[in-house]
């Protein structure tokens, strides 16, 4: 499922034998309890109002037992380090005199490992694991974004190869993932008791 429906039609065209669907994941019509896996890869993050409707409607849309994988860019070390630099160090769209050139437009949020938790926790998913992913890729862009070396460049091989031994997940990691599970009990499928 995807919003965008010249996305749905070229994945159509990609693959025929698998089902695409437009719609919006804040607002499915998918009947309660429908699925028994939920996966969501770099969508959440997308919706300025935050994760909150996405989540609901997972937790909806899931069986009592059912599973959530949810990914999300992760708010790492590198970025908290970087984020303590004022801002014109970093951002290359923001002027140190002139500010930002026009309006800017949301584009994501970033999550620490206790906020990918706290969302999960507020929307009654139980919490099975929390952990960054993508260790390679985030190396790849502190490489490129922090210290200027392209792929392109002689000594890039080695410099990743010692990166990789150097730097945790925590340090690094480009997307952590959420893993959590919809209650088998819940006050819509609990029933009465006595």
């Amino acid at each position: 499922m995807d919003i965008s429906r010249a996305t749905i039609s070229r994945l159509q065209q990609l693959l025929p034998d698998h089902q695409f669907m437009v719609g919006d994941i804040r607002a499915t019509n998918f009947p309660d309890d429908s699925f028994d896996a939920y996966f969501s890869w770099g969508t959440f993050e997308h919706f300025e109002e935050g994760l909150g409707k996405p989540l609901q409607e997972a937790m909806r849309i899931l069986k009592p037992g059912g599973l959530l994988f949810i990914t999300t860019p992760f708010q790492n070390g590198r970025h908290l380090w970087r984020d303590k630099g004022p801002l014109w160090k970093w951002d290359e769209y923001y002027s140190k005199n002139h500010g930002y050139p026009g309006k800017m437009r949301f584009y994501q949020y970033r999550l620490t490992r206790p906020e990918m938790e706290r969302e999960m926790a507020l929307h009654k998913f139980e919490i099975l694991e929390v952990s960054g992913i993508g260790k390679i890729q985030g190396i790849v862009r502190m490489m490129n974004h922090d210290f200027g070396v392209k792929r392109t460049n002689k000594m890039f091989k080695i410099i990743m190869s010692l990166f990789r031994l150097v730097f945790s997940c925590n340090s690094v990691c480009h997307m952590i993932m959420g893993v959590g599970r919809k209650p088998a009990i819940t006050p819509s499928n609990r029933g009465c008791v006595g």
